[in-house]
């Protein structure tokens, strides 16, 4: 440890991309720096949210890496050991190759899983349930997720706990949301209701269904405009959907949003239409700043609505489900009002990213204090041995 504190080293692709990338950034900021030492290392750019990890975080790029680093990622291995963490965070994405790289350089590695595919395909089931024998802790970010790395790629029950994503509800509060400059004109107003959603266009994130329910929009609700925020591989095509349906003006794609929090209050409800979730940041965002929520029920959201609001769950790939459930709450401004309250109380009592935080040095703290390293591999020592043999006088 460095000087009293825990050296803590989270490795992601980058602190750029959504939700997973946002949480890291939260993390690192909020951290104690009485206690922890704070390291972040990206496999590609640092990204927007880089300026976010606060003054106390070091920031790393990642060596250099060919395609056989996934079976060998002895530069990785190397670039841990220089910065010497007493532990190494992992995230989705990057699994198997950084518990190999963690192995090599014997330190402890925590990993969270943020979400799965939609199918998940077998080679990263195949990969994941390797990477787990090179894992001390799993973290699952709802309960659903966790049911799921225990049943599906049957990992031991014990090594799986579940801490749920939180948000910084001070940075979203501050400076208040009627001082920022809007993402896309229109907003809210006039008789008509604006829905909302952001993350990236994947097909994981549904939105066919969303527009697909937009486009059978119940004749006697009121007017309803659809802005969708973010950018990915799909959009093209929704693009073209949006277009083939003759959703016109009824739907706006707004691209990246750099202040999230400048983006939920335009929106009268929030709609998310996923296929698979693991805790969504977009949800928890909007909740905290007082969206009432449409979304699908699927990973951690049912735990996020609670009971109060669970009747706003919607099954998964049902445009005319989710178009009732919209069509319901935007016929109710008194509605809407009760609903978006619930949600900010429902996210200040248990979905706080320092109490994410709280936790997750509660865990540190006891993998440091209780346990080493997991001994070497035989084959990782065979392979040590070797080298050593060539590099020898």
């Amino acid at each position: 440890m460095s000087a009293g504190r825990i050296r803590l080293l989270h490795i992601v692709r980058n602190l750029h991309d959504g939700g997973m990338e946002r949480v890291v950034a939260d993390l690192a900021r909020v951290v104690d720096p009485a206690a922890f030492d704070m390291h972040v290392m990206t496999l590609g750019r640092f990204g927007r949210f880089a300026r976010d990890v606060g003054f106390q975080t070091t920031l790393h790029h990642a060596p250099r890496m060919t395609k056989l680093s996934l079976l060998w990622p002895a530069a990785l291995a190397a670039a841990v050991r220089r910065i010497r963490p007493d532990i190494v965070h992992t995230h989705s994405g990057n699994w198997y190759k950084v518990a190999r790289a963690a192995r090599l350089a014997g330190v402890p590695l925590v990993y969270t899983d943020h979400g799965r595919q939609h199918p998940d395909p077998w080679l990263n089931r195949w990969l994941d349930q390797r990477a787990a024998r090179l894992t001390r802790q799993v973290v699952a970010v709802s309960g659903a997720l966790r049911d799921y790395l225990v049943t599906r790629l049957r990992l031991p029950p014990e090594q799986v706990r579940v801490i749920t994503n939180g948000v910084d509800i001070a940075r979203l509060d501050a400076p208040p949301a009627a001082a920022r400059r809007p993402v896309a004109a229109g907003g809210r107003g006039g008789d008509g209701v604006v829905f909302g959603t952001l993350g990236r266009m994947e097909r994981v994130k549904g939105y066919d269904v969303l527009l697909a329910a937009l486009a059978q929009w119940p004749t006697d609700a009121p007017r309803a405009t659809v802005l969708i925020a973010g950018d990915g591989s799909q959009r093209a095509s929704l693009e073209a959907l949006a277009r083939r349906l003759g959703l016109g003006e009824r739907v706006r794609f707004v691209g990246w949003v750099e202040d999230t929090a400048r983006f939920y209050p335009q929106l009268d409800v929030f709609v998310l239409s996923s296929r698979s979730e693991g805790t969504s940041i977009s949800l928890l965002e909007a909740m905290a700043l007082g969206c009432p929520a449409v979304v699908t029920s699927v990973g951690g959201n049912a735990e996020v609505l609670g009971d109060e609001l669970r009747e706003w769950l919607v099954p998964a790939g049902d445009p005319t489900a989710l178009a009732e459930k919209m069509a319901a709450v935007a016929r109710s401004a008194e509605l809407r009002s009760r609903l978006g309250a619930a949600a900010r109380a429902r996210i200040e009592a248990a979905y706080d990213v320092s109490r994410t935080a709280a936790e997750y040095a509660a865990l540190y703290r006891s993998l440091v204090e209780s346990a080493t390293a997991p001994p070497l591999h035989p084959r990782d020592l065979r392979a040590r041995g070797a080298r050593a043999e060539r590099v020898s006088p």
